[in-house]
């Protein structure tokens, strides 16, 4: 082992090849996962066909949440491999690898050869990490940029580790050469294109603090042997955050030219959009994503301070099982002497932790790009343990690893019901977590000699889950998504036809159906209004003579009667046709449960309304808004009272009244 932890190519590769098999594996073979992952991989398409790379649309709408790299990368795999899953999800995979080479570079620096091994090994087999290597969203993208930048910032500011006498490697200062400046920036700079400014303000957070902590004047001696604790503390705070110290940590920062540096990176294109579609782009990006999810839970995504540790865990599994046995280690690792190297990455994970608490809109998603130095500080405590260091805290270690079959079996279980529930019946996901029961012989092996392979080992049965997760679980819940005929049916239209729906629009359906929709919302005073597009954003792709209308199943029946009041009342020729629902041969009513009811079979009917045929050129409209009231006070919805018949009529009564309301 460590002959092959001294090769210069050996340990790179292996990740290489570790990491490739987990995030590449049978990446295109399930479709993309509704909401986020159509959104963006539709975005990319609808831009590609535009020929625009500068304003991101998608359904016909300006997509504000965020910027354009990630469009970018997937219109260039695109251009590749053609418009499917896999080249949506390509660049993701690709700098997921990235990543876990960089935190394998970083780890080298900081602690040596075995440390960045590992490290690398844990970071390739995390949950959550997998997960945003394997998606076509923003996540991955911004986790390599910021890690690529944090990882310069290590090669340029601290000392490497000569040899194996060497435990920690030491901070010799923020580089100050400009050109360092600018590298570390620049790399910034693209991660503030790919999620915004926090892919500037985050990293920048992080090495702030470092200083700040680094560089403060520690307590004399006399000072320290003072009685109250309250004075040393307020004493201690005074010195790492007050005036002086916080000077000095910005000017070695050399903000300023950091800034410069990623607004010329990133400003043009944020220009170029606000311009492209007059101020809009900016306003919602920057006040609605940024400002309301900081101030306000967006769509009940809440939690307490307990959210984010609680989802480290989670996110970090199988590896979280050494938790509590790390932190101690780690406290005292550091409490001998000065640890340069693990204090950056205690800041570097503390800083995401603590500044994502402290916003209102919780995900699990926003913790991510501080897995690299989670995993870099396990990798170090496990490195240790291994090494036979800090022997007292075995017992600890042995703590957290022979819980691992059982939780094993736990996963199994509970796979397996779900699966039952949800995913027709497919106990065999079950299977997924069978690699973690089959460490049980390292829990309970001959600890003293075996240290090595029970790290190997629970390495080994990582890879296997997260393998089996994500390269054949995924695969086979997809299999049981009948969605196809929505597609086929929406394909199958005529190209004057406009698509409509009303209360259960997904964006994968905008994707397949290759077909923007106009999706109708309410009012509560029933007051419909069709809006005109901008100039910035794409026309109408359609002057279209019929609509089909998707209905959701609960509101089917209260949109069939008002169909059927205004046809009634329509001079001219007019038809109304209702589509009933059809199930795929064999699926189960599980299938429905599973895809939330927003299946096909989650589906009723779809109206297909024919409006006078001289009535309907140029009929041009954009989108019609309609709500769901609250129910009435005799506990009844909307749609078992008149509301919803009066509604329906309005929304129906709207589109024909746009299809002949033009000459």
């Amino acid at each position: 082992m460590d002959r092959f932890l001294a090769g210069r190519f050996a340990p790179p590769l292996v990740l290489l090849a570790l990491s490739g098999s987990i995030f590449f594996l049978n990446l295109g073979s399930a479709q993309l996962w509704d909401r986020d992952e159509p959104r963006n991989a539709g975005c990319a398409a609808e831009m590609l066909a535009a020929g625009d790379w500068v304003t991101p649309i998608f359904n016909d709408q300006l997509r504000h949440q965020k910027p354009a790299l990630l469009y970018w990368l997937i219109m260039s795999a695109y251009g590749l491999f053609g418009i499917n899953e896999f080249a949506a999800r390509f660049w993701s995979a690709a700098l997921g690898m990235g990543t876990v080479l960089l935190t394998w570079s970083m780890g080298v620096r900081l602690f040596g050869r075995a440390t960045g091994f590992w490290s690398g090994v844990i970071l390739a087999t995390m949950l959550m990490f997998g997960v945003a290597s394997r998606a076509a969203t923003p996540d991955a993208p911004l986790i390599f940029f910021m890690t690529a930048g944090l990882c310069a910032f290590v090669w340029l500011g601290f000392q490497p580790v000569e040899n194996s006498a060497e435990e920690e490697s030491r901070f010799l200062g923020f580089p100050q050469a400009t050109l360092q400046v600018i590298a570390i920036n620049a790399l910034l700079g693209l991660a503030v294109l790919a999620k915004g400014p926090i892919g500037w303000v985050l990293p920048m957070s992080i090495m702030g603090l470092y200083l700040l902590l680094i560089n403060h004047r520690p307590l004399v001696a006399a000072e320290s042997d003072s009685p109250g604790r309250l004075r040393r503390g307020l004493q201690w705070l005074w010195n790492v955050f007050g005036p002086g110290n916080f000077w000095r940590a910005l000017v070695e920062l050399r903000w300023v030219t950091g800034l410069l540096v990623v607004l010329a990176i990133a400003l043009p294109w944020y220009l170029w959009v606000g311009l492209r579609t007059e101020g809009e782009f900016l306003r919602r990006f920057f006040f609605e994503e940024h400002l309301g999810r900081a101030t306000t839970s967006f769509e009940n995504h809440s939690g307490g301070w307990w959210f984010y540790p609680l989802m480290l865990l989670v996110g970090t599994f199988p590896w979280s099982v050494f938790a509590v046995p790390v932190v101690l280690d780690t406290d005292r690792w550091m409490s001998v002497r000065r640890r340069d190297g693990s204090l950056f990455l205690l800041c570097w994970a503390g800083v995401q932790l603590g500044l994502f608490s402290l916003v209102q809109t919780k995900l699990p998603s926003y913790i991510t790009p501080c897995y690299p130095a989670v995993a870099l500080l396990l990798g170090a405590s496990l490195t240790r343990f291994a090494a036979g260091r800090h022997a007292d805290l075995e017992l600890w270690f042995r703590r957290g690893v022979r819980p691992l079959p059982a939780i094993g079996l736990l996963v199994a279980v509970a796979l397996i019901v779900v699966a039952k529930k949800y995913v027709a019946g497919h106990w065999e996901l079950g299977l997924i977590a069978i690699p973690l029961v089959a460490v049980a012989w390292l829990a309970w092996g001959q600890w003293a000699t075996l240290r090595r392979e029970v790290l190997g080992g629970v390495a080994v049965a990582s890879a296997l889950f997260c393998g089996l997760m994500f390269g054949w679980g995924t695969v086979v819940v997809d299999s049981t998504r009948s969605m196809e005929p929505l597609f086929s049916r929406i394909r199958a239209t005529a190209p004057q036809t406009r698509i409509a729906s009303y209360k259960c629009l997904e964006s994968s359906w905008v994707f397949y159906g290759g077909r923007p929709f106009l999706e109708l919302q309410s009012e509560p005073t029933g007051v419909e209004s069709f809006s005109k597009p901008k100039g910035w954003m794409a026309p109408p792709r359609l002057a279209p003579s019929e609509y089909l209308l998707w209905v959701g199943a609960d509101h089917a029946r209260a949109f069939k009667r008002a169909a059927g009041a205004v046809a009634g009342g329509v001079s001219g020729p007019c038809r109304v046709r209702l589509f009933p629902p059809r199930r795929a041969a064999g699926s189960a009513r599980s299938e429905d449960r599973f895809a939330g009811g927003r299946g096909w079979d989650g589906i009723a009917a779809a109206a297909q309304v024919t409006a006078p045929a001289e009535r309907t050129r140029s009929a041009e409209f954009d989108g019609v808004r309609a709500t769901e009231s609250q129910p009435t006070s005799q506990g009844r919805g909307i749609w078992q009272s008149g509301f919803g018949l009066r509604l329906g009529k309005v929304v129906i009564r709207n589109l024909l009244r746009e299809a002949s309301s033009r000459p």
